[in-house]
C-alpha cells in the first residue's frame, strides 16, 4: 500500500510540475544574457556571456537544485550508514563478556593467543552430572 501512494505522489508530482512548466515556457521565451565569467564585466561587456531564452535558465536552475538535493541527502545517508558501521566495529573490538580470554576476535584460528570454541564449556559428562543431580547442586 506505501508503495501505490509513493507512486501515486511521485506521480502527481510529475504531473503538477509539467503543468506548471508549460506556461512558464511560453511566457519567458525572451533572450537574456547569461554572464557565466562575472570579472569580465567591467573589461569587455561582450564577452563572457551567452544568449538563452529565460525559461531555458529556470528549467535548468530547477534541475540543479534537484541534482543538488539529491547528493545532500546522499552524503548524508551515506555518513550515517558510515557512522553505524564505524561504532559496529567498535563494539565488535571491544572485549565482551562472552569473550572471557580477551582475544583479538580478528586473531587466526590456529594460534596459541586463541582457545579452542568449546575451551569454556562444560564437559559433556560434567553436564550430564548435573542434569542428573538437580540444578541445585
Amino acid at each position: 500500500m506505501l508503495a501505490f501512494f509513493t507512486k501515486l505522489i511521485s506521480r502527481l508530482t510529475f504531473v503538477l510540475l509539467a503543468i506548471s512548466l508549460v506556461p512558464l515556457a511560453v511566457m519567458n521565451r525572451q533572450f537574456v544574457a547569461f554572464y557565466y565569467d562575472v570579472f569580465s564585466l567591467n573589461a569587455d561587456p561582450d564577452s563572457g556571456h551567452i544568449e538563452v531564452p529565460l525559461f531555458i535558465l529556470l528549467v535548468f536552475t530547477l534541475f540543479a537544485g534537484f541534482v543538488l538535493g539529491w547528493l545532500a541527502s546522499a552524503l548524508v545517508r551515506l555518513q550515517k550508514q558510515g557512522l553505524e558501521k564505524w561504532s559496529g566495529w567498535q563494539r565488535r573490538r571491544q572485549p565482551s563478556a562472552y569473550n572471557t580470554t580477551n582475544t583479538p576476535i580478528n586473531a587466526p584460528v590456529n594460534s596459541p593467543d586463541r582457545p579452542h570454541a568449546g575451551a569454556d564449556l562444560p564437559s559433556g559428562a560434567a553436564m550430564l552430572e548435573q542434569r542428573n543431580n538437580g540444578p541445585n547442586t
